[in-house]
């Protein structure tokens, strides 16, 4: 049983030393293979903070109608639902923006 699992252990060890001796080629690599690796990352990150924007602003416009129109009626919970409505939508259409001054995306 302890052959057993010291057996395990060595392989686990030998296999972990290969996988890092592979890589090493890798990370010593020059910018312009790992730029063409990560490039269509970069375009679906950028699809999908466009998607977000474009959706915000429809979900900011959608709720500044009916802010108007719950201002007319003097509707107290549509002017409140609405408001935060419009604060989600700007989040959203900004979040891009937001994660690219942060350095994050």
């Amino acid at each position: 049983m302890k052959n057993e699992k010291k057996k395990l252990m060595i392989t686990t060890a030998v296999t972990a030393m290969t996988a890092l001796a592979n890589t090493s080629q890798v990370f010593a690599a020059d910018n312009g293979l790992i730029n063409q690796v990560l490039e269509p990352l970069v375009l679906l990150k950028t699809l999908i903070f466009a998607g977000l924007a474009v959706v915000g602003g429809i979900i900011f416009a959608w709720n500044a109608f009916h802010f108007a129109g719950a201002l007319k009626e003097k509707d107290q919970i549509g002017i409140s639902s609405n408001l935060l409505g419009m604060l989600g939508g700007g989040i959203m259409a900004g979040i891009g923006a937001v994660v690219s001054f942060l350095g994050i995306g």
